[in-house]
């Protein structure tokens, strides 16, 4: 095999793990994302538990909260997209997460599928540079 053969071996191979990097952080995103969703789905539940007045932290800003009385423990303003907020009760709050769930586990079988594939090719192409000996 050529040297311009080589050379462009050692750039894919250099590509694919850039590749591969990039897939990874993005499946940890989706992954710490849909964790925080299953927070969210079990602060609701607490949250619907409560009974009597509760008081709790608002945040109104990062870092700057206030402090707030509830006054309705089965209703929720969601945000929905494009600064559309809707009220839910909280087994609608809940689905509505539960969806979301859903739609990140396909994101992340997919990222996991690509990095499966990556991963062999990756492989495949550095025993080739090895035999080579670049």
């Amino acid at each position: 095999m050529n040297n311009n053969d080589s050379r462009e071996k050692y750039i894919k191979y250099q590509m694919m793990n850039q590749q591969m990097m990039q897939l990874q952080r993005q499946l940890e995103e989706l992954t710490a994302q849909k964790e925080e969703l299953n927070f969210i789905i079990s602060s609701l539940k607490e949250f619907q538990s409560s009974k009597g007045e509760k008081e709790l932290l608002a945040p109104i800003s990062p870092g700057i909260f206030v402090k707030a009385k509830v006054e309705e423990y089965d209703s929720f303003l969601v945000h929905v997209g494009n600064g559309v907020v809707v009220n839910k009760s909280t087994d609608e709050a809940i689905k509505l997460v539960e969806k979301q769930i859903v739609e990140f586990e396909k994101f992340i079988e997919e990222l996991n599928n690509k990095l499966l594939f990556f991963d062999k090719e990756f492989v495949k192409l550095s025993e080739e540079l090895k035999s080579q000996n670049v």
